[in-house]
């Protein structure tokens, strides 16, 4: 008599328990997407308001640019990985100005822990396409 009982409960507690775990999976999924949307959208706006600040042609723009930039650090130090947060720590020793070849360096390595793929971009490319020439 039990096993029959089994028999008839065990698929009902089989699919139960399909459920929960599909459930609890797919909810740790979307997590994990909206924290790295987070992340990459923290890291976009910290790199638009620095081009923001590098070419801010009065003060007005310039302290909505700084104002950004505040922002955006504020969720890498929530969102980001902890290597990009390193990064941003040297680049902000170094002066976070992009007007000497230190900070201009730590910055390009700020620009490389931020990319997922991890491949090596030219550092004179990320210069020119965010701040522009620096050898004017």
């Amino acid at each position: 008599m039990f096993l029959e009982i089994f028999k008839e409960v065990l698929p009902i507690f089989g699919v139960a328990v399909g459920a929960i775990l599909s459930a609890f999976l797919t909810k740790t999924s979307e997590t994990k997407k909206y924290l790295l949307a987070l992340r990459q959208q923290a890291y976009a706006e910290y790199l638009e308001s620095i081009a923001q600040a590098k070419f801010a042609r009065t003060n007005e723009q310039n302290l909505l640019a700084n104002q950004k930039c505040a922002q955006a650090k504020t969720k890498i130090i929530i969102y980001g990985e902890i290597n990009v947060i390193d990064a941003l720590a040297e680049f902000e020793l170094s002066g976070a100005k992009l007007d000497n070849n230190k900070s201009i360096n730590e910055f390009s390595k700020l620009v490389q822990e931020m990319t997922f793929k991890k491949s090596k971009i030219n550092n004179d490319s990320i210069i020119k396409i965010l701040i522009g020439d620096t050898k004017k």
